[in-house]
């Protein structure tokens, strides 16, 4: 008897030991099946642009105004400052001249005053040199011809004596008077211009265009 309550005993004991396993069993399931919270962020909300606003009807004429008014501003500026280069060009031309007067006044006080006349073939061709350095010099046969004190005309009558001269020196020779006494220099310059042929008067010409003759221009035949 004594044996069965022992194994009674034992029974029980090794069914409450399995009950215990069992319900440690449980809750170790139970604490691994527990959620661990997951923190979740917000999503941004993406940002809206909004199209431009059309500007109104009078924003936009305003604009259009202030456009134009800024095209005519600039343009006024554009114009002052080329008339600004202009009048400095011109003071400075007016300041050469006044120098170039002034020296012509100073000379005059010290030379006699020519009559501008010359009797001889050499004392025009020497003028007509005279006034071509200067001319070439200065880029004025204004200027050229009051540096000498003589008139356009004086120059003009005599000036196809010189242009043969230098360009045909021996068309020149064969021209020349024997006597220079008897002939007037306009007479003379008659000759000198008759015997110009075609070809001759166009290379005069080119001369007087390259400033190796003056640009006095006149018929030939």
């Amino acid at each position: 008897m004594d044996t069965r309550l022992s194994k009674r005993a034992h029974g029980v004991m090794k069914a409450e030991e399995a009950k215990e396993v069992e319900e440690e069993m449980n809750k170790e399931q139970t604490e691994d099946e527990t959620e661990v919270p997951i923190r979740r962020y917000k999503k941004k909300k993406p940002v809206k642009y909004s199209p431009k606003k059309p500007m109104s009807p009078t924003g936009a004429l305003e604009l259009a105004k202030l456009k134009q008014q800024n095209k005519m501003d600039r343009q006024k500026i554009e114009h002052l400052e080329d008339r600004i280069k202009y009048l400095e060009e011109a003071n400075r031309d007016l300041k050469n001249d006044k120098d170039f007067l002034l020296s012509q006044i100073k000379g005059a006080t010290n030379t006699p005053a020519s009559t501008g006349k010359v009797t001889t073939t050499d004392g025009v061709i020497r003028r007509y040199k005279n006034v071509l350095s200067i001319f070439n010099k200065h880029g004025s046969m204004k200027k050229a011809f009051a540096k000498i004190n003589v008139d356009r005309n004086t120059i003009a009558r005599t000036a196809v004596i010189a242009e043969l001269a230098i360009t045909f020196p021996d068309t020149f020779k064969d021209l020349l008077p024997r006597d220079e006494a008897n002939e007037k220099m306009s007479a003379f310059a008659e000759r000198c211009r008759g015997a110009i042929t075609q070809e001759m008067a166009e290379i005069i010409t080119a001369k007087k265009k390259s400033g190796k003759l003056l640009p006095i221009v006149y018929k030939y035949t």
